[in-house]
C-alpha cells in the first residue's frame, strides 16, 4: 500500500505539469438558495498549501457538505440525516475503503484544524435534484489517482449546478483549480465552518462502518 502511495503521489505530480494553472477566462458566477429548497450542497476545497513543508507536498482535498434545511428527516448519501444537520462526503484512499466516506473532513477540522484556508461556495438542492444526487453517490463510490477527490465532488456538484453556477470540467481534476473557479463567485467563504457528528465511516453496501482517527492513520496509503 505504501508502493501505491508513492505511485499515486509521482502520477498526480506528472500531470500536475499539464494543469492548468491557466484556466482561462473565468465567467460570471452566481450562487443561490431558492425558497422551497431542501439541501444546502456547500463544495469545499483546500490547495494544501498550509499543509506542505519540509519539501514534501499536500496535493490537498476536495469535498462536499449537505445541509438538511427541509424540516424533515431525509436519506442523503447512505444517511439517515435529520432536519439541521449537516453531513460531509468526500472520496478517501483508504485501505479498508478506496471511495466515499461520511463526517471524516467535519471531525478532521474539529479535531486536528486541518484545511485552513480552504475555500466554498453554497447552492441550493430541490427534491428532484436530491434523487440525482443520491443515485450519483450510489454509482460513484470509488476512488483512484485519476478518479479523485476533487473528480468526485466537482462531478456531483455540477450535477445539480445551475448554468451560473457549474464550473468547467478539466482533463485533470486538482484541488487548486477548484479553488481558481470558487474564488470567482461573489459569494464564496473562505474557512466556512463544518459541524459534523463526531462519528465518521463508510458504507459497506447497507452496512455502515463506524472507524477512529487511529485506524484511519494506520491504513492511509
Amino acid at each position: 500500500m505504501r508502493l501505491f502511495r508513492y505511485l499515486s503521489l509521482v502520477l498526480m505530480l506528472c500531470i500536475s505539469c499539464f494543469v492548468l494553472t491557466a484556466c482561462g477566462d473565468l465567467k460570471d458566477y452566481k450562487a443561490e438558495v431558492a425558497e422551497g429548497d431542501v439541501v444546502k450542497l456547500t463544495l469545499f476545497t483546500y490547495d494544501g498549501k498550509g499543509e506542505s513543508h519540509f519539501g514534501l507536498m499536500n496535493l490537498g482535498h476536495t469535498f462536499l457538505s449537505f445541509e438538511n434545511i427541509s424540516g424533515e428527516t431525509m436519506t442523503i448519501g447512505g444517511m439517515e440525516v435529520v432536519s439541521g444537520e449537516t453531513i460531509a462526503v468526500g472520496t478517501w484512499s483508504v485501505a479498508s475503503h478506496f471511495g466515499i466516506w461520511y463526517n471524516l473532513e467535519g471531525n478532521y477540522i474539529d479535531e486536528h484544524d486541518k484545511y485552513n484556508g480552504r475555500v466554498s461556495v453554497t447552492i441550493g438542492l430541490n427534491s428532484e435534484d436530491m434523487i440525482k444526487v443520491n443515485d450519483f453517490i450510489k454509482e460513484n463510490d470509488r476512488w483512484n489517482p485519476l478518479k479523485n477527490c476533487s473528480f468526485f465532488a466537482l462531478n456531483l456538484y455540477n450535477l445539480v449546478a445551475s448554468e451560473t453556477e457549474s464550473i468547467p470540467t478539466p482533463l485533470i481534476y486538482t484541488p487548486t483549480y477548484i479553488a481558481k473557479h470558487i474564488k470567482a463567485f461573489d459569494s464564496y467563504e473562505t474557512n466556512k465552518p463544518l459541524v459534523c457528528e463526531d462519528k465518521f465511516g463508510y458504507y459497506d453496501g447497507e452496512t455502515y462502518v463506524e472507524y477512529s482517527f487511529s485506524e484511519v492513520k494506520n491504513e492511509s496509503v
